[in-house]
């Protein structure tokens, strides 16, 4: 094992702190930023004592370190040290990628975090597949019976860390993860005090704040498991599956009812304050704000106009009931989740690195409470008037700005509300025809252009680390033309686009299949000449519709059986896994 020598500068090639400023650095991170459910992957009594002992891994030092500093902005090294150390320990995870350990895939989950943290969203999606890879390699998705109780949890910690870091970037898009929870065989991370204790005699110790963590890891996992599998749902939706339309309302009722076995402790503003001074704040709010959030994500679902609603011809085979109950219920948990960021606000506690639940949430919460207060969806007696809306939005948006305007992962997002509560003012169009959340002019004229209903599939909210990594798609290489020529057919005229010869009056009306095959010339050319994707859709497409490669079930599938919410059927794995995890302690 290789170890960082602070004593010996002639060792190394850039400053580094010496062993107390590593100390003083680890102890902010589990001070600060452990909380966090994508941080929780380290322990924090072994990584003391290793640092103090000069046996910690070099590249987990320098990416510990790193994150720390770039999270908290320490005047002292960031950013110029901060860039140095991630370097030389992706440089040293880079040398040694054939041989992964438990310590080296830690390092390599921060350097990902410190990357997204510091805007460099590319590099942190092409590390995180590795450290994904590292994990599969090690076997880390399946239980170890022979090893002892820390050991099996840093191990479980950590797979789930991934798995949470991944939803980042796919934001429940399949073929963009690289840690979907269907494939992790595991318990869920047991409670804190049990995790800092044996963890076997039954007797956890007491919180050093005197506030218990009580298993609220376990809960967000949960959480977000549920809400990646409506994530999931509502871009398959947008397919229009016949199947999925007539058994959407018991795909939800099922999603609802999971929630309901995954709901936290009953948030109040007392039980707020009582953890203002905990450590597990950060993680408090994070649970209650995402538990209002997937209830957010699923029934909106059903408000037709709303940007993420399924199509009109789903949501008409639902009763008008159905569907008004649906409108009030998103309206009471939206108001719900501004209330609790209201009440954090009013706390007026100084979060160095507060939960981005907190934003997202805002988000949501507030582009939906704008929605419905002019939607005729929702009861009159209970609706609130477009002056209301404006008002939480507008607060909302006074809190995240200070909070989150100025991070490399969320700032776009602030920016985003801002604009969109700017329209609602000004009654200008929300969103420009063919835009999604976030995008310039200029951005649109510059995205390639696929099936329609596969630009739907694939749409990225502003909030996804992998929508803001911007990544070049090739096909004049892929081609082998000239980047002239690609740019000279990039800029004709949109108006000469013309759609393929069909018997559907419009795409709502096609069945899946056939609103794949619609698509312009321009389209036309990039799937038959580029990318693997096009292919598949075609492919898939032959099967007589069966849209396999796009993770959707077959028509002829029964999806009443379909089980998406599986962390609730799941078991774990029995059986020892080959290899040794001697460095999980």
């Amino acid at each position: 094992m290789s170890n960082i020598s602070v004593d010996s500068p002639a060792q190394t090639s850039f400053a580094f702190p010496k062993v107390h400023e590593q100390l003083q650095i680890i102890n902010d991170y589990f001070r600060h930023i452990y909380a966090q459910p994508g941080s929780a992957f380290l322990s924090e009594v072994s990584v003391t004592k290793r640092c103090l002992d000069g046996t910690i891994d070099e590249a987990l030092l320098l990416a510990l370190c790193a994150y720390t500093a770039s999270v908290l902005r320490y005047p002292r090294y960031y950013p110029s040290q901060v860039a140095t150390w991630v370097q030389k320990a992706e440089d040293l995870l880079w040398s040694t990628m054939e041989s992964p350990t438990v310590f080296r895939t830690q390092a390599l989950l921060l350097a990902v975090l410190c990357r997204v943290e510091t805007g460099n969203f590319k590099r942190g999606y092409m590390l995180l597949s590795m450290a994904s890879r590292s994990a599969s390699a090690l076997r880390l998705q399946y239980e170890r019976l022979d090893l002892d109780h820390h050991s099996q949890e840093v191990r479980r910690r950590l797979t789930w860390s991934i798995m949470m870091i991944d939803n980042y970037f796919s934001v429940g898009l399949p073929e963009s993860g690289t840690c979907p929870p269907d494939f992790i065989y595991l318990k869920m991370p047991c409670p804190e005090e049990d995790f800092h204790g044996d963890g076997e005699s039954g007797s956890a110790p007491a919180s050093l704040d005197g506030v218990s963590e009580g298993g609220l890891l376990q809960l967000y996992i949960r959480l977000s498991i549920i809400r990646r599998d409506v994530l999931r749902l509502t871009r398959n939706l947008s397919l229009q599956q016949v199947n999925v339309m007539t058994q959407i309302t018991g795909l939800v009722e099922g999603m609802l009812s999971s929630l309901k076995s995954a709901k936290p402790p009953p948030y109040t503003a007392e039980e707020l304050k009582r953890y203002a001074h905990s450590r597990w704040l950060v993680r408090y709010i994070a649970v209650q704000i995402s538990w209002h959030q997937s209830h957010c994500d699923i029934y909106r679902i059903f408000l037709s106009g709303y940007r993420e609603a399924a199509p009109d011809d789903v949501i008409r085979a639902c009763t008008s009931n159905y569907v008004a109950q649906a409108a009030t219920s998103c309206l009471r948990h939206a108001r719900a989740l501004v209330d609790i960021i209201h009440d954090v606000h009013d706390l007026r506690l100084s979060l160095l690195f507060p939960p981005r639940d907190i934003c997202i949430g805002g988000y949501h919460a507030s582009r939906l409470l704008l929605f419905l207060s002019g939607s005729e969806l929702i009861p009159l007696d209970q609706n609130i008037t477009t002056e209301m809306a404006t008002t939480l939005a507008r607060d909302t948006l006074a809190i995240l700005q200070p909070l989150f305007g100025s991070s490399a992962m969320l700032g776009k997002t602030v920016q985003e509300l801002d604009r969109i509560i700017t329209a609602y003012i000004t009654g200008t169009p929300v969103y420009p025809e063919n835009a999604c959340d976030g995008d310039s002019e200029g951005t649109r004229r510059g995205r390639p252009r696929y099936a329609m209903t596969i630009q739907k599939h694939t749409s990225l909210g502003v909030h996804s680390a992998f929508r803001q990594a911007q990544f070049h798609e090739d096909d004049e290489d892929a081609r082998g033309i000239g980047t002239t020529g690609y740019n000279n057919r990039d800029t004709r005229s949109s108006e000469s686009a013309t759609t393929t010869t069909t018997t559907y009056p419009d795409v709502s009306s096609a069945p899946a299949s056939a609103q794949v095959m619609m698509f312009s010339e321009h389209d036309q050319e990039d799937l038959d000449n580029s990318t693997a994707s096009g292919q598949a859709v075609f492919a898939a497409a032959d099967r007589s519709g069966e849209l396999v490669s796009l993770g959707i079930a077959p028509e002829s599938m029964d999806l009443s059986a379909l089980n998406l919410n599986i962390w609730s059927a799941r078991g774990w794995q029995h059986d020892f896994s080959p290899g040794s995890s001697h460095d999980c302690i």
